[in-house]
């Protein structure tokens, strides 16, 4: 690991000899360097980026705004060698991903899918909370994060609820209420809701998961169904 700019980066071996070609819709920069603390500093003097691969034969140093997390559609190339970045609190070897940009640490659990109560009992239970995606770029951050790895599974539960004492019955005013886990509201309107979510279905989907079967969107679901889930560690 190299510790370089008030931030400690390491090394993913699994994605040793591997370059990930990055959406051309995300910042991105190639340049040369002389070193690879040399490549994380220029890493952290952008706002965006968060990895980064180095070749140590050509001195190639390619910045990525994502962190990866498959070698699913990257290109073999020897040489190259993959950082990302962490902090003490955040520690990307135990499975977390971090973004600088947005002091933003989260984990998408692997163990069985379970019911939202058990799901954030769980966070709880190791120091977290489900995920609040309570700003544009963490939201964003974290839903790339997932389509760009086609291992994650279909659903996940978020920190996005009806306020509890709103459970299991109709809108008030026939408008959708959610908040965060972390007690910040959601403006609902804003949010990117796979075709006619939520609806609350029967009255009694009190809770947000992200939808991959729905092309990567969010949807309201009844709070019992088992599903994934993605914890969040707050500094």
């Amino acid at each position: 690991k190299l510790c370089i700019a008030e931030l400690v980066w390491v090394r993913d071996r699994t994605m040793d000899g591997y370059i990930m070609p990055e959406p051309g819709d995300l910042d991105s920069l190639e340049l040369l360097t002389l070193s690879k603390g040399k490549c994380a500093l220029k890493c952290r003097s952008y706002e965006w980026c968060s990895s980064f691969f180095y070749n140590d034969l050509t001195g190639s140093c390619s910045l990525r705004t994502l962190v990866v997390k498959t070698v699913s559609g990257a290109v073999p190339v020897t040489e190259f060698v993959y950082y990302r970045a962490a902090t003490e609190w955040c520690d990307v070897r135990m499975g977390f991903i971090y973004y600088p940009q947005a002091n933003f640490c989260f984990r998408i659990d692997k163990g069985p899918s379970t019911s939202w109560i058990d799901a954030r009992s769980r966070c709880q239970d190791n120091g977290m909370d489900l995920v609040s995606a309570d700003t544009p770029e963490k939201l964003e951050l974290l839903m790339r994060t997932i389509k760009e790895t086609p291992e994650y599974r279909l659903m996940m539960y978020t920190g996005g609820i009806r306020p509890f004492g709103e459970w299991d019955t109709p809108w008030p005013d026939g408008k959708p209420h959610f908040i965060w886990v972390n007690d910040k509201p959601i403006d609902a309107s804003t949010l990117p809701w796979g075709p006619g979510q939520p609806n609350n279905l029967n009255n009694v989907q009190n809770c947000i998961q992200i939808d991959k079967n729905r092309g990567l969107l969010l949807n309201d679901l009844d709070c019992t169904d088992s599903i994934a889930f993605i914890c969040e560690k707050l500094e």
